[in-house]
């Protein structure tokens, strides 16, 4: 019998972890302005109150080491990739540091290094490297992603399911442009015309062209540029992006402005994009 208990143990362990992280918590703000986690809506003075659902509970850990400006590792080995945002890469082996790599990390390591953080995750836990995928907070900091993109220290990305705040990371990111801090004075940041896309290689762009033709094919969109540069869209999202009146097909001869990362397939630049915030049109 005692050599059973801890197996017991164990499953009961597992079992309330996996109700953990199956949770749903609500994030809301009081008449106050003080802001709560709980596994319940609140019930009192709803007229003043805003409710936001979270995906997945929000649980605490502290931080070990701070790897970049946007990767962390907890006590106990995990690895937590920020949700959302992404930062220049440190020197690395025989890689050199890329402009404001250092900056992001420091300023990471100053907020979050040997402190408790609250982690949230959205839909997706995990990345394809195994590490948790999670809004970081702080007693200090109620959203930690958003406070890089608002200091300039990072620029917003798109990993679908995972986008319930990027609406609001776009609005941090946009003022930090405005104010031109941080890589936002860097010229790899700034819009470029699309024809240039040729020179770059696993790079993020935000490029901008008229689109001169649109080709439809069995599983995709792709929008053709000058250079034969390309966009492309994945039928499986085109529904998105048609709610947000940016259908594929109506595309040829608007000028856009298209972020996310250029790569070279075939020889030919190509731009994969999976969200419809990724575009904008330009007047």
């Amino acid at each position: 019998m005692s050599r059973a208990r801890p197996l017991v143990l164990l499953l009961l362990l597992f079992w309330f972890g996996v109700q953990l992280v199956a949770a749903t918590v609500f994030r809301w703000q009081d008449g106050a302005g003080r802001i709560h986690y709980t596994d319940q809506p609140p019930q009192q003075d709803l007229e003043h109150t805003t409710i936001e659902v979270i995906s997945g509970a929000t649980t605490t850990a502290m931080v070990k080491r701070v790897f970049d400006g946007d990767t962390v590792q907890l006590e106990g080995w995990r690895r937590v990739r920020l949700i959302g945002i992404n930062t220049p890469e440190v020197a690395h082996r025989d890689r050199p540091a890329e402009a404001g790599g250092s900056a992001a990390k420091l300023a990471l390591q100053q907020l979050v290094e040997g402190k408790e953080v609250r982690i949230t995750p959205d839909i997706e836990r995990k990345d394809h490297y195994g590490r948790i995928l999670a809004y970081l907070g702080s007693e200090e900091v109620e959203d930690i992603n958003q406070l890089l993109l608002r200091r300039g220290l990072a620029h917003v990305v798109f990993h679908p399911p995972n986008v319930s705040r990027a609406d609001a990371y776009l609005e941090a990111e946009a003022q930090a442009r405005q104010e031109k801090l941080g890589i936002w004075t860097l010229p790899q940041f700034q819009i470029t015309d699309i024809a240039t896309a040729g020179r770059y290689r696993n790079t993020f762009r935000r490029l901008q062209g008229v689109v001169v033709a649109v080709e439809e094919r069995k599983r995709l969109w792709i929008l053709r540029f000058a250079n034969e540069v390309k966009v492309m869209i994945q039928k499986e999202d085109e529904e998105q992006f048609s709610r947000a009146e940016r259908a594929p097909a109506t595309f040829k001869g608007r000028r856009l402005t298209v972020r996310g990362w250029v790569q070279q397939s075939r020889g030919e630049p190509v731009v994969r994009l999976k969200d419809p915030r990724q575009i904008e049109e330009v007047e």
